[in-house]
């Protein structure tokens, strides 16, 4: 075992299970207490999680302390895994499937092992020694537009406005009014000395003006999806004989492509230094999509009524001076003027009401940016 005699000399007997007395680094990191070994520090029997920035408290390495904390003769070998005869130190990173990486700048996490793949397709997730899973992430969010429909019951509580009724002065009905009346239900003077009989008479019924129409819309809205899916693997580095900007990796299996980035939550540049190759990923996404009201409107369709009758005295009674057919063209009878028209009572008929066409609305976005950064390749 090592004896501690650091700090101007002092010798810390009374804590045998310092980790300065046993295996220095590779004692704290086999019980998972920290990374490091430093003998300024009596807490937790010494152990840390940075190497300590001043050389003097940082643990010794002893000429032939092995891993285990036994102490080997000097010259002697042991039998190295390559087969070549000796072992590689155990607290250096050059043994097989290690490197030296650059650490996590300020403000950003990691490093980490940055694994993507698409969506749909064959899912990745973090495996050993990178199997912690510190950060998932996503991009190319995908997002078509709803799918907008509307459908209207039939027209109910509906009214009727006023008729018209038309005089001209020649034949057929053909060319422009001589004059007009509106024809409201009852008896309607033509004012005056009244339409001479001689001409022609067109008579349009009331239209729906009025009424109510149930709505029914329909709205279809596809799943907004992203297409990339990305994941930040991690695994507790050391430093070991890297140097004070550096961590120890174990090269990741080849059969699992990926880089080191660090990372930082928000919209950022990249730092300084090694992590330049940037990405914006994101977390989330607000989904504003959706379809215009949906609304009918009340159909153009004339009313249910009789003919109109036309009448020699202005209180529609006395002498039929004759009849006009609803959306129809008539000639008067008799010799005298026309001095009033009657109209009977119109109903609204069975009738749909008419849908809108609702257009697509909104758009989704990616939310909660995450700025990764990656060593460039």
């Amino acid at each position: 075992m090592l004896a501690l005699a650091l700090l101007g000399g002092c010798r810390y007997d009374a804590l045998p299970q310092h980790c300065a007395n046993n295996n220095g680094d590779q004692t704290c990191r086999a019980s998972n207490r920290g990374q490091f070994c430093s003998p300024c520090v009596l807490d937790n029997d010494g152990c840390v999680e940075r190497q300590p920035s001043d050389p003097s408290c940082r643990a010794p390495t002893l000429a032939g302390e092995t891993a285990d904390g036994d102490t080997q003769s000097p010259g002697a070998e042991s039998t190295a895994s390559d087969g070549g005869g000796t072992s590689t130190d155990p607290g250096s990173c050059s043994a097989d499937g290690s490197a030296c990486v650059p650490q996590a700048p300020d403000g950003f996490e990691g490093p980490v092992l940055w694994l993507e793949h698409e969506i749909p397709g064959a899912p990745l997730d973090c495996a050993p020694p990178y199997d912690t899973l510190s950060l998932e992430a996503f991009n190319d969010l995908l997002a078509p537009p709803a799918t907008c429909g509307c459908d209207c019951g039939p027209l109910t509580s509906g009214a009727c406005g006023s008729g018209t009724m038309h005089y001209y002065d020649g034949p057929g009905c053909a060319g422009t009014p001589a004059d007009t009346l509106l024809l409201l239900e009852g008896c309607n003077s033509t004012g005056g000395t009244g339409w001479p009989i001689s001409g022609d008479y067109e008579y349009l019924p009331p239209v729906v003006v009025a009424g109510s129409c149930e709505e029914t819309p329909t709205e279809t809205l596809p799943e907004a999806l992203f297409q990339t899916r990305h994941l930040g693997c991690s695994a507790p580095l050391a430093q070991l004989d890297c140097n004070d900007t550096q961590l120890c990796a174990i090269t990741p299996d080849t059969a699992t492509p990926g880089r080191w980035c660090v990372w930082q939550e928000g919209d950022h540049g990249c730092p300084p230094g090694a992590y330049t190759d940037p990405l914006l990923a994101y977390r989330a996404h607000d989904d504003n999509r959706g379809c215009e009201p949906c609304a009918c409107t009340i159909p153009d369709v004339s009313c249910e009524t009789a003919s109109a009758q036309l009448s020699t005295l202005d209180d529609c009674r006395g002498i039929s001076a004759g009849n006009v057919p609803p959306d129809g063209c008539a000639d008067g009878s008799g010799s005298d003027p026309v001095l009033s028209v009657s109209r009977g009572p119109a109903s609204p008929p069975d009738a749909q009401c008419l849908p809108n066409r609702p257009q697509p609305t909104g758009d989704a976005t990616a939310t909660q940016p995450v700025t990764v950064c990656c060593l460039a390749q």
